[in-house]
């Protein structure tokens, strides 16, 4: 009856150890562990062939709960539509599809996406978070009109922050491409820029003084070890942008 009992004991105590090590080996030895957060909700989509330029703005609802640092805006620019159209493409088909969301940052990163920039403003994340509610996020990349009300912006709320959308790199151009009254910040995008998908297979649907601009959001998290976590990237929608058009 001993004899029973102590091979009893030895059974469990063996499982306990197996599963102890299997828990080990999950948390440190090869197997990733995923953190999900929130991504930030599309409430307006912006689309390329749009015709009518007060629909040409990107928005959105930052993550109202407290597992979000804040939110950062990511975009490139194409020089031809069948490259926007399958690099945007597949980071969203990422963050859509279960197998895959946990690469989709990835995606979007390995793509050389760059941070959104705003002249004369200098909070990182972009949008910080607020406690207990979530923000609506308004942008327009560039001026239309000549108008206050469609200028180059980035509203939180209501309150407008800072000055033009620009792009990464410490030159401060903005998305007026081609404006040259306005100043050298309107430079046109140039082969070899970071921030610009670049490819030579151009179509008939393609005009060399357009370009496609693409927007995607994602909120993120400092964890207490200082490293952070991502949320799948939101698609915001891309404008179109002529740069031999005033009202582009």
């Amino acid at each position: 009856m001993k004899k029973a009992l102590c091979k009893k004991k030895w059974y469990f105590f063996t499982i306990f150890l197996l599963v102890q090590c299997f828990s080990f080996l999950t948390l440190s030895c090869g197997l990733d562990v995923y953190i999900v957060i929130n991504p930030p909700v599309r409430t307006h989509t912006a689309y390329y062939d749009s015709n009518d330029f007060t629909d040409n703005y990107f928005s959105f609802d930052t993550n109202p709960n407290n597992d979000s640092t804040g939110t950062e805006v990511y975009y490139k620019i194409y020089n031809t539509y069948s490259l926007m159209s399958s690099e945007s493409g597949n980071i969203s088909n990422y963050s859509s599809n279960d197998d895959y969301k946990a690469q989709a940052y990835d995606k979007l990163k390995s793509y050389s996406y760059q941070l959104l920039k705003i002249e004369d403003y200098n909070e990182s994340p972009i949008i910080p978070h607020r406690n207990g509610s979530g923000q609506k996020v308004k942008i327009r990349l560039t001026d239309y009109q000549y108008s206050e009300e469609y200028s180059a912006s980035m509203l939180i709320g209501d309150d407008k922050v800072g000055g033009k959308p620009i792009r990464s790199g410490t030159q401060g151009y903005n998305f007026n491409f081609g404006r040259v009254s306005e100043g050298e910040n309107t430079r046109i995008p140039q082969e070899g820029d970071e921030d610009l998908g670049y490819s030579t297979s151009t179509s008939s649907d393609d005009n060399e003084s357009d370009w496609y601009v693409v927007l995607f959001a994602v909120n993120v998290k400092l964890n207490a070890d200082y490293t952070y976590t991502y949320s799948c990237p939101e698609y915001l929608g891309c404008v179109k942008i002529n740069s031999s058009d005033i009202d582009n």
